[in-house]
């Protein structure tokens, strides 16, 4: 697109000529503002698109092929949040810090800070060069069925931006200059897939060992069995942060073989976890282990080769020096070995005094078809077809659950993951000069070979980050943990969240849509019905012992807590008081699994002195230990500011979870958690329909009606109507625009 256009003139030179020849938006009062099916553009003609938002702000795209739908959406994604799009292709392209300075408040609303850093990480993995050297191999796994190819997707996404751009030059950010290529948005997507293989390296060169994933979050799909009437449901609930570059955005992209509605992160060109009349699919995190480090040894006698088995091989060098927003230049001096980047000695390219150098090595590193993935998954038919599009291994990892109008369910813990000898430790550096170790030189497993789990007899699949084996009630049914080695996942893994889902969904009762929407705002604490019965097991025998520092204190803790039903309501100062032990013992006790059977009665003692504390401190901070949940725990977004339920942290989940990220006076703001939740069902009839809500949404304007219209919903652990039919957005119609590609 840049190659065509040349400069910014001529892209609004191009907008000006387009909106002459007649495209345009049409209000939702005029006459034509919907366009019926048959009235779309014919082949001699450009494609027409139109963008229908409901009441909502959601955008439904209606394109008369996939890539005028991808113009239309990337035209509707500029609308809502264009400054977020653009930083993001900045950070992909490694020019950050020649666009924006540290502190730039469009940098810490897109989630980025030190833009150097940033610039290094994405050129290190060359998450545009490998797009742009390998630019006419982008197509090679497109289907030949296709009328349309991946790099025609990329291009056509990136002319709905750039044409919003030309048209409201006033929106543009006055860093940003030229437009939007199709690489840029194909590198956003390998770079954010990099990022956790990125932190892996990270953490082994620091040393830690233990993989903690991170990311939360909560998914499950309900047989035909398990349903009151031979539905199938699917539920979303990635627990993410709800700022910054794991904001989610939801749509409904249709054109040509794809219909697909649900939520994509900013810049993105499709869906990423939603549902077609005929699928659904979603993920959770997974903690896998398929990054790692190497260290190589330099020649002795020449600095620029390294040892590898009998030979010497060159470094590949490079150096670039880039202008920085903040004056000045900065010079990337880089290396790469054939394994992957070098990270420590960082930023050199003399290597004369070291004896080796390390060098991190991803499973993504040389991938460049993601997008074509995702296609493929976007389009598939059913769990079989969507099984055949994971095949190309292009997402570094990922638990899913898909379910289909057939009523198949399906799970994965997916990973591209290395084919490592089982003998190492590969949470430290090891050999690079030993070919036999170099799993970077052969394939990663098949993705057959991957836990999985198809239509089990307990009728339902969940995964709320817990190991694959308790994908199903009954551990070892259908997965047997002990198949597959540490590294590939963390064994025996069930936390709270896990247990809770597994409880609920193993009911003898079949599931309906209402009771499937309440399990997924369920806030009931397992650690409190765990420790709070255990507190009150050891009042009673110790409760009054001389060991107790404030009888009094431990007495009012005893009555609020008399009665609890272990529910994160915003009426319940038992949850208040429960948080604020459990900030206090969270050093020496952890909360995630149940307490031991035999407490030693020192440590029981030490507890419930905790608990007396934990009594005083409430009511030095706010005059009472009475304090309901809702007064310190609250959600805020512009001017709405409201009370909030559920589990304040990981630590302290309930399935509904909130996490607290910002405290003032006194009081926890949540912003992290469930940031999307997506309740689809494939009705037996063949129809399908969904809910959706989300803390904020779908506009990042502060101006916008859309800015913050379902905070008030999901404060109340409500879900809105997600229309899926052209008939129904059509009845629920807010605006409409109809344009031409």
């Amino acid at each position: 697109m840049a190659d065509i256009l040349g400069s910014w003139r001529w892209l609004l030179l191009l907008s000006v000529v387009l909106l002459v020849m007649g495209r345009g938006c049409k209000s939702m009062e005029d006459d034509d503002a919907v366009v019926d099916d048959d009235s779309a553009g014919d082949d001699d003609g450009p494609a027409q698109v139109e963008i229908l938002r409901d009441e909502f702000g959601i955008p439904h795209i209606y394109g008369d092929d996939l890539p005028a739908a991808l113009y239309g959406f990337g035209y509707a994604q500029a609308e809502d949040h264009l400054s977020f799009m653009l930083v993001h292709y900045l950070a992909a392209d490694g020019r950050l810090a020649t666009a924006l300075e540290e502190g730039d408040p469009d940098l810490e609303q897109a989630g980025y800070s030190n833009p150097l850093d940033w610039d290094l990480r994405s050129r290190l993995v060359r998450a545009r060069a490998e797009v742009d050297d390998r630019w006419d191999q982008m197509d090679d796994h497109d289907d030949p069925q296709w009328e349309f190819s991946t790099t025609e997707l990329l291009t056509a996404f990136a002319a709905g931006i750039n044409d919003y751009m030309g048209e409201h030059p006033e929106e543009v950010p006055s860093w940003w200059s030229g437009s939007v290529e199709p690489q840029s948005v194909a590198a956003w997507m390998r770079l954010f897939l990099f990022n956790y293989q990125l932190g892996l390296i990270s953490e082994k060169l620091a040393g830690i060992e233990e993989r903690s994933g991170t990311q939360e979050s909560n998914e499950w799909v309900v047989g035909p069995d398990k349903t009151d009437d031979g539905s199938v449901y699917v539920q979303s609930d990635p627990h993410l942060g709800w700022r910054g570059m794991t904001l989610w955005y939801e749509a409904h992209v249709a054109g040509g073989p794809m219909d697909m509605a649900g939520a994509t992160l900013y810049g993105l060109p499709l869906i990423v976890m939603g549902h077609s009349d005929r699928l659904a699919f979603t993920e959770t995190s997974n903690a896998m282990d398929n990054a790692d480090l190497f260290e190589v040894p330099v020649s002795a006698t020449d600095a620029g080769r390294y040892l590898y088995g009998d030979d010497e091989l060159p470094f590949v060098f490079e150096e670039a020096t880039v202008e920085l927003a903040g004056g000045g230049t900065h010079t990337f001096e880089m290396a790469w070995t054939h394994h992957g980047p070098v990270v420590y000695p960082s930023e050199t390219s003399d290597f004369s005094d070291q004896a080796s150098v390390i060098v991190g090595a991803g499973t993504l590193w040389g991938q460049v078809h993601h997008l074509t993935q995702f296609l493929q998954m976007n389009l598939a038919q059913d769990v079989h077809e969507w099984r055949e599009a994971m095949q190309p291994l292009q997402l570094q990892r990922w638990n899913f659950v898909v379910g289909d109008v057939d009523g198949n369910i399906f799970y994965v813990s997916n990973s591209r993951h290395p084919d490592r000898d089982g003998g190492q430790d590969w949470d430290t550096a090891v050999d690079g000069s030993d070919p036999a170790l170099d799993w970077t030189a052969s394939e990663p497993w098949a993705f057959d070979e991957l836990a999985q789990a198809t239509n089990p007899e307990a009728g339902f699949l969940q995964n709320c980050n817990d190991s694959p084996g308790w994908a199903t009630p009954t551990y070892g049914d259908p997965i047997d943990e002990s198949q597959w080695p540490d590294h590939y996942f963390n064994h025996d893994a069930l936390g709270p969240r896990g247990r809770r889902a597994l409880q609920q969904l193993d009911q003898e009762a079949p599931w309906t849509f209402e009771a499937l929407q309440e399990l997924s705002m369920d806030r009931y604490m397992l650690p409190a019905e765990w420790y709070v019965t255990t507190l009150g097991e050891g009042y009673a025998l110790y409760g009054g012992g001389p060991d107790i520092d404030d009888p009094q204190a431990l007495a009012t803790a005893a009555a609020i807590f008399d009665g609890w039903d272990f529910y994160a309501d915003t009426d319940s100062v038992a949850m208040t008081l429960f948080v604020e032990w459990a900030e206090l013992v969270s050093g020496s006790i952890s909360l995630s699994s149940p307490p031991p059977p035999d407490i030693d009665p020192e440590t029981m003692v030490a507890a419930l002195n905790a608990l007396g504390y934990a009594v005083r401190a409430l009511e030095d901070q706010h005059g009472t230990a009475q304090v309901p949940w809702g007064d310190v725990h609250r959600i805020r977004r512009g001017d709405v500011d409201l009370p909030i339920g559920g589990g304040p942290s990981g630590s302290l989940p309930s399935l509904f979870l909130t996490s607290t990220t910002e405290e003032e006076g006194g009081i926890g703001y949540a912003g992290q958690g469930s940031s999307y939740m997506l309740l689809t069902r494939f009705a037996p009839d063949g129809t399908v329909s969904a809910v959706s809500i989300k803390p904020w949404g779908n506009s990042e304007n502060p101006d916008s009606p859309h800015y913050n219209d379902l905070t008030e919903l999901f404060a109340q652990s409500r879900y809105k109507e997600f229309w899926y039919y052209r008939e129904d957005v059509e009845a629920h119609l807010e605006s409409a625009m109809t344009l031409s590609y």
